[in-house]
């Protein structure tokens, strides 16, 4: 493994195990934009490379979740948007993250960015809608909400990262 990687996981370990996730997850929301951004960005990185026994504990228990999707709902710039989209998709990756989506609603708000101006933000929206939409649960939300018409029309968005898989029936 090359040094960066080791030295980067060192560090992920490091901020985990000193339980400096929530701090960030709880000072997210005072900060100036700019810097939510570079937090969001750093929570997502440490979501993504966290391992056990911190990840996915750590940010669930800390209301990560609950606090993306609180940003995702505010009138936030895109840079915001975006990267509180990208952690949203980064913790629904673990079956808990999935699950804590599906109890706290974050389906309707991702799939109102489905519609957002920016095609980044309907890009980063579809592929966190992409990974909570593995649960069933989530794709009777997707239904329930009539996203499917919603996605059919980004079948045409220029992104071609838009583009997602929630249409699979969850009936099976």
């Amino acid at each position: 493994m090359p040094l960066f990687l080791m030295l980067a996981d060192l560090g992920v370990d490091n901020i985990l195990s000193y339980s400096l996730l929530s701090v960030l997850v709880h000072n997210l929301t005072t900060q100036r934009l700019d810097i939510q951004v570079s937090m969001l960005e750093t929570l997502y990185n440490l979501i993504r490379l966290g391992k056990a026994p911190w990840m996915p504990k750590e940010a669930l228990d800390s209301n990560a979740m609950e606090t993306f999707t609180k940003l995702i709902k505010l009138e936030m710039v895109t840079e915001v948007k975006v990267a509180a989209s990208k952690c949203i998709m980064a913790l629904s990756f673990y079956p808990a993250g999935k699950k804590r989506a599906c109890e706290i609603e974050t389906v309707p708000p991702l799939i109102r960015l489905l519609t957002d101006r920016k095609s980044e933000v309907r890009a980063a929206s579809a592929g966190a809608l992409m990974s909570i939409t593995i649960d069933c649960d989530a794709k009777r939300m997707m239904v329930r909400e009539n996203a499917i018409q919603i996605l059919i029309g980004l079948l045409s968005d220029k992104n071609e990262s838009t583009i997602t898989n929630c249409a699979e029936d969850y009936r099976g």
